[in-house]
């Protein structure tokens, strides 16, 4: 098996979207589980996703 950087731009753009993607389901989901209607729940995902990969990045400073 061939070692390659996993550090490279498209790892660093693929890992953002698969957290952006987690954060925005637990945002969302979790907006709606707790009796949203659907705008806030939108307005959450979009929160939750900024938040997973914001959070991520820094931490891996």
């Amino acid at each position: 098996m061939q070692r390659y950087d996993r550090n490279c731009a498209l790892c660093r753009v693929m890992r953002g979207m698969a957290f952006g993607g987690l954060g925005a389901a637990v945002g969302g989901f979790g907006a709606l589980w707790l009796g949203a209607p659907r705008q806030t729940a939108l307005m959450a995902a979009v929160v939750g996703a900024a938040a997973m990969v914001l959070g991520l990045a820094a931490r891996a400073k």
